[in-house]
C-alpha cells in the first residue's frame, strides 16, 4: 500500500529522488543509551516489519514532523519539509523512544516497551512514526505549517508520553 507522508529535513531534495538512509550505519555516532534502546526494539521487531535501524521516518503530518524536527534543527540550514510516498510503511509511538531510553538499563521493562512499540496493545497511540526503507519525494511543502495543528501535535504527543510513564514508570 502507497502512503502520502511528510518528512523533514535540512537536506534539499527534488520531486522523484528516492531516500535512503546512508551506506554507512547512522547508528555509529549513538549514545550507549540510545544503542540499547534500538537493540531492544529489534529483537522484539516482528519478522514482517520493517527494523528501526534500516529505515527511514516520516510523520501524517506536515505540524506533527515539525513538532518532532523543530527542536532537532541547528546551524544554519533551514528547515525543509516534502511530501513523501512510502510503500507499506510500519507505524509505531514514538513517545516508547523515549520511554525506551529512560529504562535503558532495565531489561525486562525496556523488552515490555519494545513489545508495546510494535504491538500497539496498552493504548490508543495518537502520535505514529511511520518507517520504511525508502520514500520517494512527491515535491517540497512551502505553505506554512498551520500552529494550531502544530499546537494539536505536541498535545498528542504529549498524551502517548503521559501514558507511557503511567505504564512505565
Amino acid at each position: 500500500m502507497l502512503v502520502k507522508l511528510f518528512f523533514a529535513t535540512s537536506r534539499a531534495f527534488v520531486p522523484g529522488d528516492i531516500i535512503q538512509l546512508p551506506q554507512a550505519p547512522h547508528l555509529n555516532n549513538a549514545g550507549a543509551q540510545w544503542l540499547a534502546m534500538e537493540a531492544a526494539f529489534e529483537a522484539a521487531k516482528p519478522a514482517a516489519l520493517h527494523s528501526r535501524g534500516t529505515s527511514r521516518f516520516a510523520c501524517l503530518s506536515m505540524e506533527d514532523c515539525l513538532t518532532f524536527y523543530g527542536p532537532q534543527a541547528v546551524g544554519a540550514n533551514p528547515k525543509r519539509v516534502y511530501r513523501v510516498f512510502m510503500h507499506n510503511p510500519t507505524t509505531a509511538p514514538m513517545a516508547l523512544c523515549g520511554r525506551g531510553l529512560h529504562h535503558h538499563g532495565t531489561a525486562a521493562t525496556l523488552a515490555a516497551i519494545a513489545q508495546e512499540y510494535w504491538a500497539k496493545q496498552q493504548h490508543q497511540w495518537q502520535y505514529l512514526e511511520y518507517i520504511a526503507p525508502e520514500m520517494g519525494v512527491i515535491n517540497e511543502v512551502l505553505t506554512p505549517p498551520d500552529v494550531m495543528v502544530m499546537a494539536g501535535s505536541a498535545v498528542r504527543y504529549g498524551n502517548d508520553r503521559a501514558r507511557a510513564i503511567q505504564l512505565w514508570p
